[in-house]
């Protein structure tokens, strides 16, 4: 195949990506369980360049990127799992935001495959993208964690983070529309993804399936998941409530507390429905995750031939190993 081709360099991109964003993320003390304090930060930093329109990743192959930063730096630093994601979706939510103050929100009632061959920056502008770029934070965030074992404690303060999230950016996106609109008619090539009760809502009700199914596989019980989902429940309407003395828009206030509602409704795992929508393939899972990507910390890139790590539950037991057994002494000893 001829390197300059088209074909050749569509199929580098997202490796160049990752050859320059993990070792950085593994210099920076995240090869392994670690306490560096700027995870998060770093974690942003990288998010921010798999997001950037001039990498030549397509939102496909961006996401695919994101859940690996993030999947990496939670199992680096797990105690910092709800600070990793927040960095992630707070960089996606500012990359939304550019992208329509710039006039660049596509137009047009895009399938789910166009949306995935967007550039990463245009794709979050659109529902769609937006979703799916979100998932996959989440997604590599919780793929992280369990894999490190996290307890109760990491899983409640992640879906805190997560919803209490999603109910900020839920508000600032319709403040500003609604900002936008008494000045006339809002331009559409200025539209943002969530700024209505709707949109917030379905990808509220998305993620927090997404974190409860996966959490309730590894291992969590259905009181520990209730228990996590109510407390961030709870936070997110404070939060709802108190969102006019920053945003000082009434529809922020009214938006947040709907979503903030939707996050009340999943309580129990039993009501959970795996957030997967049609044509949903911005968040790969530790099984499906494309081989060509390095998928566990360490693991070096070799296309087509990466294989999907273990994922540890939280009960796992390692197999001890056999001991041989000592020969007994001859009679009477050594002399």
């Amino acid at each position: 195949m001829n390197p300059g081709s088209t074909t050749a360099k569509a199929s580098f991109v997202p490796v160049l990506a990752l050859v320059l964003v993990i070792p950085n993320l593994r210099a920076q003390g995240l090869g392994g369980v670690s306490t560096c304090p700027s995870a998060p930060q770093i974690t942003a930093a990288a998010t921010s360049f798999a997001l950037q329109g001039d990498t030549g990743l397509n939102s496909r192959q961006a996401s695919a990127v994101v859940t690996t930063v993030v999947r990496q730096a939670t199992q680096a630093a797990p105690y910092a799992i709800a600070e990793i994601c927040t960095a992630a979706m707070q960089t996606v939510q500012q990359t939304a935001l550019q992208t329509a103050a710039q006039g660049k929100t596509p137009q047009g009632n895009l399938s789910h495959e166009e949306v995935a061959q967007l550039s990463p920056s245009e794709s979050v502008a659109v529902d769609d993208g937006y979703r799916k770029m979100t998932k996959a934070v989440v997604q590599g965030a919780i793929d992280g964690g369990v894999s490190a074992g996290i307890g109760a404690p990491e899983l409640q303060q992640l879906i805190a983070a997560v919803t209490t999230s999603m109910v900020k950016d839920a508000g600032t996106q319709a403040a500003l529309t609604a900002a936008a609109s008494k000045n006339g008619t809002p331009d559409p090539s200025k539209g943002l993804p969530m700024d209505t009760a709707e949109e917030g809502k379905t990808v509220t009700a998305m993620i927090v399936a997404t974190i409860a199914q996966v959490a309730k596989t590894a291992g969590f019980s259905d009181k520990e998941i209730s228990t996590a989902v109510n407390r961030a429940a709870a936070e997110c309407v404070n939060v709802a409530q108190n969102i006019d003395s920053v945003i000082r828009q009434g529809v922020a206030s009214e938006v947040a507390g709907q979503v903030a509602a939707e996050v009340v409704k999943h309580d129990t795992p039993s009501s959970q429905q795996r957030g997967n929508d049609d044509g949903d393939d911005a968040a790969p899972t530790q099984n499906n995750a494309p081989n060509t990507l390095p998928i566990a910390p360490g693991q070096p890139i070799i296309p087509g031939g990466n294989a999907a790590p273990t994922v540890l539950t939280r009960d796992a037991t390692p197999t001890p190993t056999p001991r041989p057994t000592p020969t007994p002494a001859s009679p009477g000893g050594s002399r």
